[in-house]
């Protein structure tokens, strides 16, 4: 993906966001100018939603994949225009295939490639595992004060405090700690490579200190799994921490 163009959004925006290179892209702005809508507009069309379309105000929406194949929607009163096929919202269910691609040769072909994987692919995996898990460790480790993390066939994840020794529930961490915790795990262990990640606000419950590393510890996560980011923040630490 490389440019994303919205028109008309909410009768007002006119937006042409590039996606940078570097594989991090960050939107800022004031409160209601669409940041967090552009977010959601890919999370539809990654999601066949075209009922989000309907209730929302835009006239047009182009995602620029290479120079020549452009996907646009547009919308025209109650009617979309899905890559130049009209769909109103009694037709909704079906127009859902024009967001789905077809790739079930290739599914198949990909289970078939699992299923006689050798020994050595199986061991690449495990090793691919291990050094999430030290990734993971790493990123919540350098946040956490007289306490780290672990992680352990027998216990699962594991928080200890670094002078007792004993384990503390999750439950007893500070919201900002359990944000980083969950958000860094779905970020390391649930997307795909070669994905593009969406995150919103992500300075929310942040320390000043946190928020200086967090487009740093990004970069690691888009590089070591082939992705690219798109988040939405208000916090000029996390901009200024970008551009630097």
């Amino acid at each position: 993906m490389k440019q994303i163009s919205i028109r008309g959004l909410y009768h007002h925006f006119n937006y042409d966001i590039p996606l940078s290179e570097d594989g991090i892209t960050i939107l800022t702005g004031p409160n209601g100018f669409g940041k967090s809508t552009i977010i959601h507009c890919i999370e539809a069309i990654s999601n066949s939603d075209l009922e989000f379309f309907f209730g929302l105000e835009f006239s047009r929406l182009e995602i620029q994949m290479d120079e020549d194949n452009p996907f646009v929607i547009e919308k025209k009163h109650d009617i979309l225009l899905v890559d130049g096929e009209r769909f109103d919202r009694r037709a909704v269910f079906y127009g859902k295939r024009a967001l789905q691609r077809s790739y079930n040769d290739e599914d198949d072909a990909r289970a078939l490639k699992v299923y006689f994987e050798d020994f050595e692919r199986k061991y690449e995996q495990y090793e691919d595992l291990i050094e999430r898990f030290d990734l993971f460790t790493d990123i919540i480790n350098r946040r956490f004060l007289f306490k780290q993390v672990f992680v352990s066939s027998e216990s699962g994840l594991l928080v200890k405090d670094n002078d007792t020794g004993e384990a503390i529930d999750l439950s007893e961490l500070s919201s900002g700690e359990q944000e980083m915790l969950v958000l860094f795990y779905q970020l390391i262990f649930e997307t795909e490579e070669n994905s593009m990640l969406l995150v919103d606000e992500p300075e929310i419950s942040l320390h000043v200190a946190w928020q200086r590393m967090f487009i740093e510890d990004m970069k690691r996560i888009v590089q070591s799994r082939k992705r690219s980011l798109l988040s939405d923040a208000y916090c000029r630490m996390i901009v200024l921490c970008y551009n630097r």
